[in-house]
């Protein structure tokens, strides 16, 4: 394995090719989703930071999100409402919304940046992993294309985990400095010498442990941080044990401070329970955190999407994919380990996915959370193709400096991740349009909307549940309130028909004879909403807000028909409903029409409305 040596050349000119290259394959990758403007949890977060001062104080009050209550009322569910402590990250993001003037496709620019930061990170430990600087751009460029990374970099609220994860990895690189961690790691040779950093200057340690606090004002998962430097000391530190405890006492005064910080400002909040988190004390527990840890895998490894909701069902209900895949991708790293000298290299690299893994187990599966668990997957792969090339070379010394037997499967990685990760683009491109169809809908088709009036969203696609903060961005009106009558049976809005009928001057029937409502995976988050033990019968009854609610149809596999009763005439001037079918996402009813003598054989007038106007409540769908 050639090292790089070269005294002749600067360490700034040294990186030029590298950073240029990691560079165009992040603008290649990600800058075309540039313009998809806010999304989902963005909202909030604009909302909240916008009205936030620049104090401590304020900042954590703007760390929230808003789950049922503030953004969307669901009369199915108790206000619920997600608090963190990330003090840093949120005041990045509010210099960054400044400094680009509030708008969405600046902080797409700085998600970018923060992305490139983060792949020429990954290369440096690469670099210091291999040897190489060849292989140290690959791991930057695998890093940087990978399609699980696609939400954490096109998503703005994602940035917390690009922060947390540069910051990461400074602290890495500084303590693999001080520490005197060998480099490089891999001479892809047994009888290789191990180069010492000729690390223990007090100023790595300091940059260790600045890294690390700004890591946990960005987001809780730095707390494996720690972890991350004591498997790594004990694995490849073999000297200065008495200057690795003066590390260990100050990041342990760190990790003190931030926990009686991060208590104080949030009051002693407890952490959420479902659908956001698995509790140790659920009886899916164990099975729920193996079955992740495995899916996490095949995300990493396979470039398997790792969906929210129904991935891992889909997974556990196929079991032999599940863990046949998992222990197919132990196997192999096992065999990496086997080839590689030294083996504690691998077995580094591998501890840095499942300890990265480990405080997110218990979290609502998500590929954003695959984020900094993805560097241990691109050194190890990076490091595979070195071994590939280097056996390739021994083999036949003539040969190039990148021989075909570590160039084809490059190039096939480098395919299959590009194609992929442009295919994620697109569906997360898709969410984006829905989400923009139906507040732009909302906004602009219909009766103008009024400081303080209140919108009925009937067969609301999931993927829009922010719709109501959206929509204030979008309108200039504040105040609104958002309620959800029904969600839509499938996520992305309804397949089947709909019949939504004025019975009286306060009641409306809204009733299904597709896909039943709170069914399959809309059921499970009622329930999960609702702590597990809920369910719906026919002929309850609930009372809420402005409404009341009576199952009027049920069967065991959702709920046919609901009756609304509302305290105050359909009409009123600030009363909004918006009706989603297969043809339209929020098409506005016209409550002040007339019950219909017979629904069965009226048009579908409110999808075949093209003007800004309402259309009747009685349109069959």
């Amino acid at each position: 394995m050639q090292h790089d040596t070269a005294p002749d050349r600067s360490s700034v000119s040294r990186w030029l090719a590298p950073a240029l290259t990691v560079a165009a394959l992040v603008l290649l990758a990600h800058l075309w989703n540039a313009d998809t403007g806010l999304y989902l949890d963005d909202h909030a977060h604009y909302h909240h930071l916008a009205q936030a001062g620049w104090r401590h104080a304020d900042l954590i009050d703007a760390c929230r999100l808003p789950v049922v209550g503030g953004v969307a009322e669901l009369w199915f569910a108790p206000q619920t409402e997600l608090r963190f402590y990330r003090p840093l990250a949120f005041l990045l993001m509010k210099v960054e919304y400044t400094v680009c003037a509030w708008q969405p496709w600046g902080m797409h620019l700085f998600s970018l940046l923060w992305h490139w930061l983060c792949a020429m990170a990954v290369a440096y430990l690469a670099w210091l992993s291999i040897g190489s600087r060849l292989w140290a751009t690959v791991a930057g460029g695998i890093f940087a294309v990978h399609p699980a990374h696609v939400l954490a970099v096109q998503w703005v609220a994602c940035q917390t985990e690009l922060m947390v994860t540069f910051f990461a990895l400074l602290a890495i690189a500084f303590h693999w400095r001080y520490a005197a961690w060998p480099k490089p790691l891999w001479h892809m040779a047994a009888t290789d010498p191990l180069e010492p950093t000729g690390g223990g200057e007090r100023w790595w340690l300091l940059g260790t442990c600045l890294a690390y606090a700004a890591a946990l004002g960005c987001r809780e998962n730095a707390v494996v941080i720690p972890a991350l430097l004591l498997i790594g000391d004990w694995m490849l530190a073999r000297r200065r044990l008495r200057r690795r405890l003066v590390a260990y006492m100050l990041l342990g005064v760190l990790t003190a401070a931030y926990w009686v910080l991060r208590d104080r400002a949030l009051e002693g909040s407890a952490f959420p329970g479902r659908p956001y988190l698995v509790g140790w004390s659920d009886p899916d527990f164990v099975a729920f955190v193996l079955g992740k840890f495995a899916y996490s895998l095949i995300g990493l490894f396979g470039f398997v999407p790792v969906l929210p909701g129904g991935g891992l069902g889909f997974f556990r209900s196929h079991p032999v994919i599940l863990w046949g895949g998992a222990a197919a991708i132990l196997a192999g790293l096992a065999l990496l380990a086997w080839r590689l000298r030294p083996r504690r290299g691998v077995g580094f690299w591998s501890a840095w996915i499942g300890i990265s893994l480990a405080p997110l187990l218990p979290v609502f599966c998500s590929a954003h959370h695959l984020y900094l668990p993805g560097v241990g997957m691109a050194v190890l792969v990076a490091g595979a193709l070195a071994l590939l090339a280097r056996r390739s070379r021994a083999d036949a010394p003539e040969r190039a400096a990148l021989p075909v037997a570590a160039l084809v499967p490059l190039v096939l990685l480098a395919a299959v991740a590009g194609t992929l990760c442009w295919a994620s683009g697109w569906v997360w491109r898709a969410g984006n349009r829905l989400e923009d169809l139906l507040v732009t809908e909302v906004a602009h088709y219909g009766r103008p909307i009024h400081e303080g009036d209140k919108l009925f969203f009937i067969n609301l696609p999931l993927v829009a549940y922010y719709a109501t903060p959206a929509v204030e961005q979008a309108t200039g009106r504040h105040n609104l309130t958002g309620y959800v009558l029904t969600f839509a049976p499938s996520v992305l809005g309804m397949t089947g028909p709909c019949h939504v009928q004025r019975l009286s001057p306060k009641r409306l029937s809204v009733s299904t004879s597709g896909e039943a409502y709170f069914g399959g995976a809309m059921g499970r988050l009622a329930r999960d909403l609702n702590g597990g033990d809920w369910v719906l019968r026919q002929g309850q009854r609930m009372q809420y807000d402005v409404f009341d609610v009576t199952i009027a149809r049920a069967t065991p596999h959702g709920v046919q028909e609901l009756i609304f009763d509302f305290d105050r005439p359909l009409d009123s001037p600030d009363y909004h409903f918006y009706l989603g079918s297969r043809l339209r996402l929020a098409c506005e009813l016209d409550m002040a029409c007339p019950p219909p003598v017979d629904t069965s054989a009226q048009p579908d007038t409110c999808a075949a409305t093209q003007a800004p106007r309402a259309a009747t409540a009685s349109d069959q769908h």
